[in-house]
């Protein structure tokens, strides 16, 4: 089967529209003006999900069938969730908060799921809305969430746009999950989940690989923190990273898959390698061997992030020397992203956070494979139908 991305694009452009409906409707019932920040997806096992919903949290579930099947969930912060429901019931007691709560809720989602039955042209059913909550990191997830957080669930999309208010301290997010049975079929054919999903284990193969070789190198104990494979709009690339200045490099790779590289470091943990690399090296700042001994370390992290990639794929990737970067977090990545931008509307991120458990350290990767030449690669990985 061959692999087509431009369905991603589509069905991509499909929920941001449902969330920009979604966004008007909470408008209209709170008085609190919203917009989408940005829309995107990526292939998920139920760990994945657990992950994403490991952090304090109150929300809305609804259930859909019919065209489309699946979960989709409401979620706040909970201190702007309180934010809400004082716009619509000041004063509330618990009780009146979690049922105003669950008619945004229900008001909220139904808009995000009619654009997806309009372009269907076919009828989705919603479920009542359910309340959700999770009161910390180490407790469950109080409410139904049907099979998404069971270990047997399968790899399937799931849909994340993050909204916000607009001039004010408010955000949320609007999950979809559809089940792996409605993937099979329009919108979703030309994208099979198993390729992605094999893609998306060697990410997370790729980032442990590459944090092995930095703590052989530097002798930091360091773990992978987190490793996604997201598709997004290529102008919301820049904003995945804040305001603050990192330090690393940026390479680029070819194959297939070309693309590019950025390896970042907060300015104390580039300090902290040069000081591993170079003990009691002089001078301050990233000058001279002190750039250099960034620029290895990057060269180091990028060889082990690909070469799972190339055994996989059955290629060679070479990599360019690596440019030495120490800017903004969004002016770094924002040149990569108007390169792609050249010949496409999406790309393919892949973001991974390493991290110390015993110290402050913090290392960014972020990949942007090239969207042709990663559809031409993942039409060699097998899938289930060969």
């Amino acid at each position: 089967m061959a692999v087509d991305l431009d369905s991603l694009g589509t069905v991509t452009r499909l929920a941001d529209a449902g969330a920009t409906a979604a966004s008007a409707s909470l408008s209209a019932l709170t008085g609190i003006e919203t917009e989408v920040d940005v829309t995107r997806v990526r292939v998920s096992t139920a760990e994945d999900v657990r992950r994403t919903l490991a952090e304090p949290f109150v929300g809305v579930r609804i259930g859909f069938d019919g065209g489309l099947a699946g979960e989709t969930l409401l979620w706040f912060d909970p201190a702007c969730a309180n934010r809400v429901v004082e716009s619509l019931l000041p004063d509330a007691d618990e009780a009146d908060s979690r049922a105003g709560l669950q008619e945004v809720g229900n008001i909220t989602i139904s808009g995000f799921i009619d654009g997806w039955a309009d372009y269907l042209g076919e009828t989705i059913d919603i479920t009542p809305p359910e309340f959700v909550e999770r009161e910390g990191a180490d407790a469950g997830v109080a409410g139904p969430l049907g099979g998404l957080l069971d270990d047997t669930a399968a790899d399937t999309f799931v849909f994340e746009s993050e909204l916000r208010g607009v001039g004010e301290d408010l955000s949320f997010r609007i999950f979809m999950f559809p089940t792996p049975e409605s993937v099979a079929g329009s919108p979703f054919a030309g994208v099979p989940v198993d390729r992605l999903g094999q893609f998306n284990a060697l990410v997370e193969d790729g980032a442990r690989q590459a944090t092995a070789n930095m703590s052989a190198m530097t002798g930091i104990d360091a773990e992978v923190a987190v490793s996604t494979l997201t598709f997004v709009p290529i102008e919301s690339i820049p904003g995945h990273l804040d305001g603050d200045v990192r330090v690393g490099t940026v390479l680029e790779f070819g194959g297939p898959p070309e693309g590019y590289i950025a390896i970042l470091f907060d300015e104390p943990s580039a300090e902290g390698v040069v000081e591993a690399l170079m003990p009691g090296a002089e001078g301050e700042g990233f000058e001279g061997m002190r750039q250099s001994a960034i620029q290895e370390i990057g060269n180091v992290l990028t060889s082990g992030f690909v070469d799972g990639w190339a055994n996989a794929l059955e290629t060679t990737i070479d990599i360019s020397p690596p440019q030495f970067v120490h800017d903004m977090g969004p002016a770094i990545l924002d040149p990569l992203a108007a390169t792609l931008a050249a010949t496409q509307d999406h790309a393919f991120l892949v973001e991974s956070e390493i991290r110390t458990p015993e110290r402050a350290f913090g290392c960014e990767v972020y990949a942007l494979p090239k969207e042709r030449d990663l559809e031409r690669a993942l039409e060699t990985l097998p899938t289930a139908a060969d």
